[in-house]
């Protein structure tokens, strides 16, 4: 049988301290994965509108004209773009349509269908038909 007693005798100065460290960041971790938002749903990009429900935001991505694409993260106050162009916008709701304070970027939906207006003329089309 093992001498646990002379073991932690040599040694207990330096196997304390390190399991102390070691069950510290093990609780460390749990604690930060609990507290971590996890994607539930993983969005294929083949559709043409894809679709994700998470409480009160959407997520959905449109097809669009000329192989252009809109990724949409739409909530109650603003909707979240992603263009395909690499612009990032994020623009405040304006009624039934999110646009930006002057009127210059529109971004309107209906169903699976969606377009943006940018200083007047409609930019992108996009439609799951």
């Amino acid at each position: 049988m093992p001498d646990f007693d002379k073991f932690f005798s040599d040694y207990g100065n330096i196997v304390k301290p390190a399991l102390t460290v070691l069950a510290a960041l093990v609780l460390f971790m749990i604690w930060f994965f609990s507290t971590q938002d996890m994607p539930s749903v993983n969005v294929a990009e083949d559709n043409v509108a894809t679709t994700v429900q998470s409480g009160s935001t959407e997520m959905q991505t449109f097809r669009c004209q000329s192989g252009k694409t809109i990724k949409a993260l739409i909530s109650a106050n603003e909707a979240q773009l992603e263009l395909s162009d690499g612009r990032e916008i994020i623009i405040p709701r304006s009624g039934s349509q999110y646009a930006n304070p002057d009127g210059s970027f529109i971004f309107s939906r209906a169903g699976n269908a969606a377009t943006i207006r940018e200083g007047g003329r409609t930019t992108y089309t996009c439609s799951s038909a």
